[in-house]
């Protein structure tokens, strides 16, 4: 997610979750499932956590590949 907006960590990695909240481009229900997944306290519940975090990025790096232009092919 910093990547995709551009960002990277400033406060230190305490701080995290509350740069993660203000970054401007998010995947629905980002915060929460990142929430769940460093609260997790069972083996399943990080599996489950960090399975639906990674499927909503997922989403999201595939709706921002077709607003990226593709590279232009050089001629010979």
């Amino acid at each position: 997610m910093y990547l995709i907006n551009k960002s990277y960590v400033s406060l230190g990695s305490r701080h995290i979750p509350e740069e993660i909240e203000r970054m401007r481009e998010l995947p629905i229900g980002f915060p929460g499932h990142y929430r769940r997944l460093i609260e997790a306290d069972t083996l399943r519940s990080i599996k489950e956590s960090a399975t639906s975090l990674l499927r909503c990025t997922g989403e999201k790096i595939e709706e921002i590949k077709y607003r990226v232009k593709g590279k232009k092919k050089l001629d010979s």
